[in-house]
């Protein structure tokens, strides 16, 4: 028997990628899944122009991918909606739910879709976090759900992305992060992978079994941004959850859609959400990592004539 998924798409000021991506996650040829977007933008811009793809009133839909998308939308996609702590005409069936709160971070914005299904009981076998700026093949829910049968290690699912701008190219199969160096980086090829490293899940694409949600009790909302799948993926093995990667191309993924690339508002929550990471789960080698964060890398970005990101450390 199939498993039931929920996918959980978080959307900050980047309405038209999330609406790229909810097309395509409407075309999948596996349909026991629904969709639950969580808007943390200053305005309600960005769900509006959401809004109207779901009623079919958009008229262009910007992408590299029609043969993904198809032609725009233009048949109605019943929603429920949660605005202000007032649900309207709430419908278990309807494939997709809105809902609409304020910017407390990915994490904390993931949560409240975790609380949102939990306080009206939905059922659900699997919880897929997708980034808004990924887009999917039809079948990719299919291979999920067969992986999810055959393998027995599915507490924690990691797919692979490939790159948006380059189809063929694979942009990471896992995140890992350097415990020596406290370094973090993309693996192509796990067979690469060092014994100082620590691998964890592709943020942009990761399935949770609602046994494993239940027992860590969602996301830790204390990292604005990053390191929560390394703070997940250490709190499970803890429980004796177990961790593995389905390797194939059905994400497609940009980067930087939300934070951008490179920005010193990225860069900051890196370097916050890094201090955490390693004062929860490696913390004798905190002191070492501080005259790496406030000594070592700055001169590295000054080196690098990145002056305005190295004040970032100061």
């Amino acid at each position: 028997m199939g498993k039931k998924f929920i996918v959980i798409i978080v959307n900050h000021c980047n309405a038209n990628d999330t609406i790229e991506c909810l097309q395509t996650l409407f075309k999948q040829s596996y349909t026991h899944f629904s969709v639950i977007v969580v808007d943390n933008s200053p305005s309600n811009k960005d769900l509006d122009l959401i809004i109207n793809w779901a009623n079919g009133k958009m008229e262009f839909l910007d992408t590299q991918f029609p043969h993904l998308t198809g032609s725009i939308n233009r048949i109605n996609i019943p929603f429920n909606s949660y605005f202000d702590d007032v649900i309207e005409s709430l419908d278990q069936n309807k494939k997709l739910s809105l809902l609409k709160t304020e910017n407390r971070g990915f994490a904390a914005a993931n949560n409240i879709a975790i609380k949102y299904i939990e306080s009206n009981n939905f059922e659900f076998d699997n919880l897929w976090f997708l980034n808004n700026d990924t887009v999917v093949t039809p079948d990719a829910l299919f291979k999920i759900n067969q992986f999810l049968l055959q393998n027995s290690d599915n507490d924690i699912i990691g797919t692979s992305l490939m790159e948006y701008d380059k189809p063929d190219e694979i942009q990471s199969v896992a995140s890992g992060f350097d415990t020596t160096f406290f370094r973090t980086k993309s693996f192509k090829d796990l067979k690469k992978v060092g014994s100082n490293y620590q691998l964890y899940p592709n943020g942009a694409s990761f399935i949770l079994s609602n046994s494993f949600l239940k027992a860590v009790k969602g996301l830790n909302e204390s990292y604005f941004l990053y390191f929560e799948e390394l703070d997940l993926v250490k709190k499970g093995k803890k429980e004796g959850f177990k961790i593995n990667y389905l390797i194939d191309k059905i994400v497609y993924h940009k980067g930087g859609g939300s934070t951008g690339k490179n920005s010193a508002f990225a860069d900051y929550h890196y370097l916050k959400s890094r201090l955490m990471a390693v004062r929860e789960h490696y913390s004798s080698k905190l002191p070492l990592l501080v005259i790496f964060t406030f000594f070592v890398y700055p001169f590295n970005r000054v080196l690098r004539g990145q002056y305005n990101l190295s004040l970032i450390h100061i």
